[in-house]
């Protein structure tokens, strides 16, 4: 075992290394290696490293590191890493686990190719990557030579390599703020055929931007499962992926984000560099896709409010995608694989120019609800700017996936329709279509297609995307060739189809104004007209605030005469009798209410003085020499 234990700041750099290995052929197992430091540094090569070499029998140590501050991870071949050759390990003499790196301290930076990593070759399962911080993770840019040829990618990796009999080890992050960006990658991968690690992350705040990714891929096997708790998640230009890239099956993606996920952009083409391309196509987004026959698995996304934006995607695949987000035209048989179920749980969802897909090359075989996506809002469903909402299938017989939206109420913009709609759709090339199903509060500006007019182009061929280029709103679920239609099913509690598109200028209020004084007199009221309002609730503080319905209901009164009122009240009260705020007591039960002589309320046109001095409002216009207003208003012809 190698211990060492430094009370301040313990650094590494030009080359210093640490080692605990098993030698080639050896049959012991090799030593751990703890380190405790105030904080600790590894810069320009310098690395820690537990190895079992090549047909060792025995297993590599351990990786145990405890800082009470930072840790620094910095430039090419910095790293901490464990690592099992080929053919070495031996499952029999493993007691627990071996060649896991444990990290505790208050903050960990990696950056300009600095690495964390476990692998293995051999013939016992890679080691775990756990990281403990109390502050944030952060992990940054690639390494790139001076000619731009190659470049090293900084991150946290693990890996089951080609040949190996073993699965991949776990990343496993917890964490106050996690951030990845400038191509870092956290890569669990598996070459073998026995699976990769899984990926979690568990943070108050997840930023994954500018060409970063969180992928967890296979060939042959199972891939690993990507696992993210935070209260807010950002991928920004960025990828988290769960994915196979031959006959195997990709991991799950599950995101759980208390108040909110934004997906916004597109990914950059090859990042070398922190500085990005300037024409990068691929989108965004969080996804489980097979590309080359192998099987999708499901992406889940529970929070409060999602937001999909500027061309980026969510997407379960079982074949390559255009930019727009249908599948790739003309593809070999071996190209079309399975895909997963995208499952959406959120208050609210938000697509402006964003895509949520399912697209399948093959019939489900042990997953039925394949090409599937659900979408659970209660509140408000935004499809703005060209997005799109599709589960399509592209192969010979294979049938389009199903489609269920649930909850609140769903919009599509543009209402004008004078720019690219936003649209719905559950078609097959060849199979059967789809089925949608739709049971919302309300539903806006969607029209049903019932036929493939609108997807047949100039030159008489179908074309699954052209609806999608026009100026409408629409849902479809179609078949292109041979197939039965599928189904659009909605219920909808208050429908929209008749509803009025209201005008979005502004009105000039100064023409709906009187500007002028009225006359003296009691005609002035008939030649200004009347504001009525009728009802108990009243008005809200200001045309800002909604009307509610919480104002508080009293009974019906009638007002005596100011004098007997005053009197009765003060003489004579009675116990039982409650009062309004308002001068006027509540008449006993089957009291009959007096006749009284109808009197019409009219503005007040005068003023008198009483015997007090009490200023009285007069109904009549005072007839005597009227005194000189001390403020003239616009428009009164009197002078001072």
């Amino acid at each position: 075992m190698i211990t060492l234990i430094v009370d301040g700041d313990f650094i590494m750099e030009d080359r210093a290394k640490i080692e605990a290995k098993s030698q080639q052929g050896a049959t012991g197992d090799g030593n751990d290696i703890i380190i405790e430091a105030g904080s600790l540094s590894l810069s320009n090569k310098s690395f820690i490293t537990a190895e079992a070499r090549q047909k060792s029998t025995g297993n590599p140590g351990k990786i145990t590191i405890t800082v009470k501050d930072k840790i620094e991870i910095t430039g090419l071949s910095s790293a901490i890493k464990t690592q099992i050759d080929q053919d070495a390990g031996n499952q029999q003499t493993l007691e627990e686990s071996a060649a896991d790196i444990t990290i505790t301290a208050r903050s960990l930076s990696i950056k300009d190719g600095g690495r964390i990593e476990a692998s293995t070759r051999g013939k016992i399962k890679a080691g775990d990557v756990t990281i403990n911080t109390t502050d944030f993770v952060d992990i940054s840019e690639v390494w790139v030579n001076s000619d731009q040829t190659q470049k090293r990618e900084s991150g946290l990796f693990t890996q089951t390599r080609n040949g190996a009999e073993a699965e991949g080890g776990r990343i496993e992050i917890t964490t106050k703020s996690f951030r990845l960006s400038d191509g870092a990658l956290l890569d669990a991968k598996s070459e073998s055929d026995f699976r990769g690690g899984d990926i979690k992350i568990d943070a108050d705040e997840v930023k994954v931007t500018d060409g970063a990714k969180i992928i967890a891929t296979s060939q042959k096997s199972r891939g690993g499962d990507i696992t993210l708790d935070s209260d807010t998640l950002t991928v920004n230009n960025s990828e988290i992926s769960a994915s196979t890239a031959d006959t195997g099956t990709a991991g799950n993606v599950e995101v759980k984000a208390k108040d909110s996920v934004l997906i916004t952009g597109t990914l950059p083409d090859n990042p070398i560099s922190p500085s990005l391309p300037e024409d990068p196509k691929s989108p965004a987004g969080i996804f489980a896709q097979a590309t080359e026959g192998g099987t999708a698995k499901n992406v889940t996304i529970e929070t409060d409010e999602l937001t999909v934006e500027k061309g980026a995607r969510i997407a379960v695949s079982g074949v390559p995608l255009t930019e727009q987000g249908f599948p790739e035209p003309e593809l070999d048989e071996n190209e079309r694989g399975e895909a997963g179920k995208l499952t959406i749980e959120a208050e609210s969802l938000t697509l402006d120019n964003g895509q949520l897909v399912a697209a399948t090359g093959k019939n489900p075989t042990n997953n039925e609800e394949a090409a599937t996506i659900d979408i659970d809002v209660p509140g408000v469903i935004i499809l703005d700017n060209n997005s799109l909402i599709l589960a399509d299938a592209t192969g010979n017989d294979v049938d389009g996936g199903n489609i269920t939206i649930e909850g609140g109420v769903l919009v599509a913009l543009p209402l004008n329709n004078q720019d690219k709609g936003s649209d719905i759709f559950a078609n097959a090339q060849d199979g059967d279509g789809g089925k949608i199903n739709i049971t919302l509060q309300g539903l806006f500006n969607l029209n049903v297609l019932e036929d493939t007019n609108a997807f047949i182009g100039s030159d008489g061929k179908i074309d699954p995307s052209l609806a999608f280029q026009n100026n409408s709103s629409e849902i479809a679920a179609l078949s292109f060739s041979g197939g039965q239609s599928g189904t659009v099913t909605r219920d909808i509690t208050n429908s929209a189809q008749d509803s009025e598109i209201l005008p979005t200028s502004i009105v000039d209020p100064s023409a709906l104004i009187v500007a002028n004084c009225p006359r003296s007199g009691k005609v002035a009221v008939d030649e200004l007209g009347e504001f009525i309002v009728t009802g108990r609730g009243g008005l809200p503080p200001s045309p800002l605030d909604p009307i509610t319905q919480q104002s508080v209901l009293v009974d019906w009164v009638t007002i005596d005469t100011g004098e007997e009122t005053i009197e009765e009240a003060t003489s004579t009260p009675t116990p039982d009798v409650s009062y309004l705020p308002m001068r006027g007591k509540r008449r006993a039960a089957n009291t009959p209410t007096p006749a009284r002589p109808k009197k019409k309320i009219v503005e007040a046109q005068g003023w008198t003085v009483g015997e007090d001095g009490t200023i009285i409002l007069t109904a009549e216009p005072n007839t005597g020499i009227p005194k000189s207003n001390w403020y003239n208003p616009r428009s009164c012809g009197s002078k001072g």
